[in-house]
């Protein structure tokens, strides 16, 4: 390409002269890049980087900040390392492939040469879509999923299952590119994953896991195809719902890091569509991963990085009851107490318009059953323990006067719990073994993660010296050891099948 710079060294001051000419000369930005690659040496991630003006260090700030994530940990090094490989440096994972094209405004295929393809994995090669001629045979998505056939109750298989099942959502979310799809075809699966998303609600999310992947995987196949930009946004949708479907699962199986990948697969689908229902969900799933974890500040820190998406009344009221927990969570009293304040004001504003939370619903749904539940979680950890059962006795009201197909399974167990735990708390240990009865006598299938957790946590308070001498108080403890003995981890859902 002709332009009135010369050659130079490919300094700063060469690179400047040579962006500000063609800029002028209404050049784009691959445009600059190439001619920075052709007169200078630059490969490709490098010479993208000084199209756009940027030192490595620049960059590394705009790529955390593309990801919304505080505790982010991409540096200045980190960026060279991945510039100079394969010659020398690390390779760059197929996720920061993906974020470093959406931050510089580039292709992910831009951003490599033949250099790297030779040096790439086949399985990066295939996610981007650079896989040779001869490599790159029909190949039906169910095919690359592990073999749900094969398994049975209590495989081995079960963690590798949940593992690569979150590893390809991943991996499509961050291939991401559009590659004819019927009105017909899409009502029928809007309407699938309308009917397992509210499925997941009431019925053990483990049980749904064969139908939930499967549905994933007819997303992706079509997403494979080439469709009109409305078809492909409605696709999109309709794989970030399931992936945050699986996230849930994931962790209710005690894979919280297969959780995690599935939710930055919903995360990343929601921000392709511009979707703030998905990216705002798949956040706050990240928040609540946090807080399981035994990681209050971070849960807030997570929470409030979703707050930009929270324009939807009803997610509004979210945020500000989570920030509550999270705040009381690390002895922020005041702030927790105007975060509940906040949602007072905003419950009576939510409008039942918004497409995810309210219209798909379901597992999505933010009734008043779930809103008072989170609360029972705030005052406990304010302290006002008369508080907590008073909550959480009108919470377990509202789940148990609604009609069967809205009654949520695990939310509904988890509150039975925290009634416990406000009962314990008081003293009152009768109280807290008859609110666990129900839950103590779940079968091992459906004794989700996140009831293990928190009944685990009940066990230091039980063994609290004010209940010394106390046979019912032994025997809780010993009812809630035996139970988190055997779960949910430890078994497979039913297979297709068997």
């Amino acid at each position: 390409m002709p332009v009135g710079v010369q050659a130079g060294s490919g300094n700063k001051s060469d690179r400047e002269a040579l962006r500000r000419e063609m800029s002028g000369r209404g050049c784009t930005r691959g445009e600059i890049a190439e001619e920075m690659g052709r007169r200078w040496g630059f490969r490709p991630r490098q010479a993208w980087r000084h199209a756009a003006g940027l030192t490595q260090e620049e960059l590394a700030h705009l790529y955390n900040a593309a990801l919304g994530d505080a505790n982010a940990a991409m540096s200045g090094k980190r960026i060279a390392d991945y510039e100079a490989w394969p010659i020398r440096g690390n390779q760059p994972p197929a996720h920061v492939l993906a974020t470093l094209a959406k931050v510089l405004d580039a292709g992910v295929r831009d951003l490599v040469d033949l250099l790297d393809m030779q040096s790439m994995s086949q399985q990066n090669l295939i996610t981007f879509g650079m896989e040779t001629q001869q490599a790159r045979l029909p190949v039906r998505t169910e095919e690359r999923s592990p073999n749900i056939t094969s398994a049975s109750r209590g495989s081995p298989d079960f963690e590798a299952l949940i593992s690569s099942t979150a590893k390809e959502s991943l991996k499509h979310a961050e291939r991401a590119e559009v590659t004819e799809v019927g009105g017909m075809t899409l009502a029928d699966l809007d309407m699938e994953v309308r009917r397992i998303a509210q499925e997941h609600l009431h019925v053990n999310s483990l049980d749904l896991f064969d139908d939930t992947i499967l549905l994933r995987n007819r997303v992706y196949r079509l997403l494979e195809r080439k469709q009109h930009p409305r078809e492909s946004s409605q696709l999109y949708f309709l794989a970030g719902i399931l992936c945050n479907l699986l996230a849930d699962t994931s962790m209710s199986a005690g894979q919280p890091r297969a959780a995690l990948e599935q939710c930055q697969a919903g995360l990343t689908y929601g921000e392709i569509i511009g979707h703030n229902g998905l990216r705002f969900w798949a956040r706050t799933m990240q928040a609540s991963l946090a807080y399981w974890s035994g990681r209050p500040k971070r849960a807030l820190d997570l929470v409030q990085s979703a707050e930009q998406w929270s324009r939807a009344p009803v997610a509004r009221l979210q945020y500000d009851n989570a920030s509550a927990l999270f705040h009381a969570c690390i002895g922020e009293r005041d702030d927790s107490l105007e975060s509940l304040r906040s949602a007072q004001e905003n419950r009576d504003r939510v409008n039942g318009t918004d497409e995810l939370f309210e219209q798909i619903g379901g597992m999505f749904a933010y009734p008043p059953a779930k809103q008072a539940q989170i609360a029972t979680m705030t005052m406990i950890q304010l302290e006002r323990f008369e508080d907590a059962v008073t909550t959480a006795s009108h919470c377990l009201d509202l789940y148990e006067n609604s009609p069967h197909d809205q009654r949520a399974f695990g939310n509904e167990a988890s509150a039975k719990i925290d009634l416990a735990r406000a009962h314990l708390l008081s003293g009152e240990v009768s109280g807290a073994a008859s609110a666990l009865q129900e839950v103590l006598n779940l079968p091992p299938r459906m004794r989700q993660e996140w009831f293990v957790v928190s009944l685990k946590s009940l066990l230091p308070d039980l063994r609290h010296n004010r209940f010394n001498g106390s046979t019912e108080k032994r025997q809780l403890a010993e009812n809630i050891e035996e139970f988190c003995s055997e779960t949910a981890a430890a078994t497979f859902p039913p297979m297709l099948g068997s």
